[in-house]
C-alpha cells in the first residue's frame, strides 16, 4: 500500500481561512443516507457532504477560495501536477459514541489521486484494506490511489471529523 503522508500541509494563514469558511454557518451541509453507495440497503451509517467540484464544474461558489490555494501546494509539497479535477467535496461525520467504521470502498473505478485534506484534529481515522491507519489530524494531507480500497471513520471525542477529499487526474 503506498501513500503519502504530508503534515502542515498548507501554510497557517491559509489553512485558517478555509477552516473559517467550511466552519461558517452559512456553509451549507447536505445529508447523505449512506456513506458508500456500494451497497447501500447495508450501510446504516450516514454523513454530511458539501460538493465544492464535480460533474466537470464547479459546484458551489467556494470552490476557487479552496482548490486554488491546495492546487498550489500539492505542487510544491507533493509534486502533483493536477490535469483535471474529478471531484472535491467536504465530509463531515458526526461524532458516535464508539468509532464507527465505514464500508470499504474506492472513489473511482480507475487510477487516479486521491486526497484527504483534514480540518479538525480527532481520533477518527481513515484505514487502507492492504493495511495502513492514518490518523486525522487538522492540516495533514493523505495522498494515495483512490481506486485503492479504503474506509473512513466517525469519531468519538469531537462533535465531528471533517476533511475535504480531492480525486484528481
Amino acid at each position: 500500500m503506498k501513500y503519502k503522508i504530508i503534515d502542515n500541509f498548507l501554510p497557517d494563514k491559509e489553512f485558517e481561512k478555509i477552516v473559517t469558511l467550511i466552519m461558517n454557518p452559512t456553509f451549507g451541509w447536505h445529508y447523505n443516507e449512506c456513506v458508500t453507495w456500494s451497497n447501500p440497503e447495508e450501510d446504516n451509517n450516514f454523513y454530511f457532504t458539501h460538493t465544492l467540484y464535480d460533474w466537470g464544474a464547479p459546484q458551489c461558489q467556494h470552490f476557487g477560495d479552496v482548490f486554488s490555494v491546495v492546487e498550489g501546494c500539492l505542487s510544491q509539497k507533493a509534486d502533483i501536477d493536477v490535469r483535471a479535477i474529478v471531484r472535491i467535496k467536504c465530509n463531515l461525520y458526526t461524532r458516535t459514541e464508539q468509532i464507527l467504521q465505514h464500508e470499504m470502498h474506492e472513489d473511482y473505478k480507475y487510477s487516479h489521486t486521491a486526497c484527504i485534506l483534514g480540518i479538525n484534529d480527532c481520533d477518527g481515522f481513515t484505514i487502507f484494506e492492504k493495511g495502513g491507519k492514518i490518523e486525522s489530524k487538522a492540516n495533514r494531507m493523505l495522498i494515495f490511489d483512490g481506486q485503492d480500497q479504503h474506509c473512513s471513520t466517525t469519531c468519538t471525542n469531537k462533535k465531528a471529523r471533517i476533511n475535504i477529499n480531492f480525486n484528481l487526474l
